[in-house]
């Protein structure tokens, strides 16, 4: 009786194993919807001096592929750009907040 569980077991086991599959990658949407506008880098492989100094990351709730970076300028404007830190590349589109 013990081995016919065993065996039910090990075979629910390999089945959901079976089944699985990696799911996609994808990046945070950026599309612009409020006031707030998106700009292209202008650096592609790296991040401005202009956007100021780093004062925090945070991850993306969704997909810990991607990281958050904010920065603030010395005009107080905050600027966050998004980085795949598993792909090694930064998305194009970054947010700028300016301070009123």
């Amino acid at each position: 009786m013990s081995s016919r569980i065993i065996l039910a077991g090990l075979l629910v086991l390999s089945l959901s194993l079976l089944s699985c599959e990696k799911l996609p990658v994808t990046a945070p949407t950026t599309a612009p919807q409020g006031p707030l506008r998106f700009e292209g880098s202008s650096v592609p492989d790296g991040i401005p001096l202009g956007y100021g100094k780093l004062v925090a990351v945070v991850s993306h709730p969704q997909s810990a592929h991607w990281a958050a970076l904010w920065f603030e300028a010395e005009d107080s404007t905050i600027s966050v750009v998004w980085v795949n830190v598993v792909e090694g590349r930064i998305q194009d589109n970054v947010l700028r907040i300016p301070r009123k």
